[in-house]
């Protein structure tokens, strides 16, 4: 069976933690959690700790929702390497007190669950309601299994944690008859998936991609057989102004919290008068965009469609999307938008980008993107949702930058192509052509770059003024990208992070972009103390002083594997176990630690984030 990795969603902090150093490193001067007394209250272990059985541990402790994921260097014997997530994790506050009560927090591990997936093909005498163009396969066999390309990733409650996208190809397992018995077989762990099936296409006959959401696949074998349905269709006619060109644009239906596409993809044929109709021609006509509405549990249409008008690549234009149910109220399959005056007309720019210390130009690459607001490009049709991204582009030695772009509102960012650390430029501007000379030329736009901003942040004990050196750190940029503005490739300008090390006297020292970053420092557990971890930090806002790690909350136990249970064969030789906190929407990861081979561990979790 072939196995492709399609996403691993591993961030670097990941990378960077499959280094951590195992060996006692207090003899760089690490400062130590320990305690002489148990019970002893706000002494040694200051006054938000306690002593218990050597460590100081904290009296309270946030209520954090936690996920662990186990990474196996075996699974059951067959030799893969993926992350298994383990579930059903106390909140924090619940562990504390387990691990103060000297309890274990053990888990078995779910067995590998085996997907055999297949496509089946229309029974020919339902053809014609099949397909518009009643194409479908005409003359074949009943139940006939089509070829496709699948994939599984892990559903919306799990997206965001270093999970596996897998993807398969439809084969025939048995090299008998690849007509009749086509099939993907998925070796993955239990979880919930969402599916994406998209049919291998005939130039003649397209078949629209199918989506399944939220489908619950067990640690045991799954046989699903998805037989194509009669698609739904959409036709009609979009209005344009007769100086638009839209022989060259394309249609097709996107599901809005995926991005992925449902539909074929549709042309347009002119009709006269700055009038387009919605298909693709063929011999026996027009043939409308057909799509399957993307189902969860039980067949339920689930989540928002968008249909989606694009330019050509090579054309420098804005898209335009409308929401499905807003254009076709009652689902006749019929609908006639309207783009009014649109008629991408170019206005001209020139544009600086500058250094605010010394005084003078800085080259530097630059981004533009429309608002993702409705009115945000002139003259653009109302009820869609219209935006236009283009960059990056570079300016010249001094800075400068001239170009024509649709006439709007725009956001626009710069980053120096300098090996100087100079901080992202950004500002928002409205271009709109001069009505008395619209050939003009609009100037006077700038940008400056500052410095990047400093930080310089003595990193302590919880218990003493003992500082953390030579300790790793990563600090991590929480801009991501929503899907919507993705579709219109707005994926604008990320700030930049940094990572390192503290220096030998215990001082973060970096040079981050503004903006808002998770921090991570990676304390090794020798020290006995956990990892300090706060998200959304809003840099460049100064920082109170100095940060105290936390005192740890400590959980240990035995993660047990459900088929190679006798400790001597070693199921967890290489296995790490790596813990996540769900923050503002985001998982953080908080810990990590090798598993000992017959599964036992120590995790430190920070008390305080």
């Amino acid at each position: 069976m072939s196995r492709a990795r399609i996403i691993s969603w591993i961030a670097p902090i990941w990378l960077a933690s499959c280094t951590l150093p195992l060996k006692d490193q207090n003899e760089i001067g690490l400062p130590t959690n320990s305690c002489p007394v148990d019970g002893d209250l706000g002494g040694t272990c200051g006054p938000e700790g306690e002593c218990l059985r050597g460590l100081c541990r904290p009296t309270q402790a946030a209520n954090l929702e936690l996920v662990f994921l186990v990474y196996r260097s075996q699974l059951s014997g067959r030799g893969l390497l993926q992350p298994i997530p383990i579930f059903a994790i106390p909140p924090l506050e619940q562990l504390r007190t387990l691990a103060r009560q000297g309890g274990n927090l053990d888990r078995v591990l779910p067995s590998l669950g085996s997907l055999s997936l297949s496509l089946l093909g229309p029974d020919p005498a339902k053809s014609a309601s099949t397909s518009a163009r009643g194409c479908f396969f005409a003359g074949q066999a009943p139940n006939r299994t089509l070829p496709f390309h699948a994939t599984l990733r892990p559903s919306s409650s799990l997206r965001g944690l270093p999970l596996e996208t897998f993807a398969e190809n439809a084969t025939d397992p048995n090299k008998i008859s690849p007509a009749f018995d086509l099939r993907a077989t998925f070796s993955i762990p239990p979880a919930t998936y969402d599916l994406y099936v998209v049919p291998a296409q005939e130039d003649a006959c397209p078949i629209p991609p199918l989506l399944r959401t939220d489908l619950e696949l067990p640690d045991q074998l799954s046989i699903l057989s998805i037989e194509l349905p009669p698609t739904s269709r959409l036709g009609g006619t979009i209005q344009a102004n007769p100086s638009l060109d839209l022989s060259s644009w394309t249609l097709q239906l996107v599901e809005g919290h995926s991005g992925l596409r449902v539909s074929t993809v549709a042309g347009l044929l002119p009709s006269g008068e700055g009038r387009w109709t919605i298909g693709t021609p063929y011999e026996g006509g027009i043939s409308p965009l057909e799509y399957y509405r993307p189902t969860g549990p039980g067949g339920v249409p689930t989540g928002t469609l968008f249909l989606l008008l694009s330019p050509p690549q090579e054309l420098q234009a804005p898209r335009f999307a409308w929401e499905l149910s807003s254009i076709d109220l009652f689902g006749t399959g019929q609908i006639d938008l309207d783009l009014g005056d649109f008629a991408l007309p170019s206005v001209s720019i020139e544009l600086r980008t500058e250094r605010a210390q010394p005084l003078g130009g800085q080259s530097a690459w630059v981004w533009f993107e429309s608002l993702l607001t409705p009115g945000s490009l002139f003259q653009a049709p109302e009820g869609a949702i219209t935006a236009f991204a283009l960059g990056p582009l570079p300016t010249d030695l001094q800075g400068n930058l001239a170009l024509s772009l649709p006439p709007g509102r725009y956001k626009v960012g710069a980053a120096a192509s300098s090996n100087e650390r100079l901080d992202l430029a950004s500002g928002s501007f409205e271009f709109l052509p001069d009505l008395q000379d619209p050939s003009a030329s609009l100037a006077g736009f700038s940008l400056q770059f500052l410095p990047s901003p400093s930080l310089e942040i003595p990193i302590l004990s919880a218990t003493s003024n003992q500082a953390f050196a030579k300790v790793p750190f990563e600090l991590t940029s929480t801009h991501r990208s929503s899907t919507l503005r993705s579709l219109f490739g707005l994926s604008g300008v990320t700030p930049r992070g940094a990572a390192g090390q503290t220096s030998p006297d215990g001082v973060l020292r970096a040079g981050p972009d503004s903006g808002v970053h998770d921090l991570v420092i990676r304390i090794p557990p020798s020290s006995g103390f956990p990892w300090l971890v706060k998200p959304s930090v809003n840099i460049p806002l100064p920082f109170p002083g100095a940060l105290r790690v936390s005192l740890p909350v400590e959980v240990q136990g035995r993660i047990l594997d459900p088929v190679l249970a006798d400790p001597i064969r070693r199921p967890f030789a290489g296995a790490w176990l790596r813990a996540f906190a769900l923050v503002d929407g985001r998982y953080i990861p908080i810990a990590a630690t090798p598993l000992e081979p017959n599964g036992a561990y120590r995790l430190l979790l920070p008390s305080q984030l």
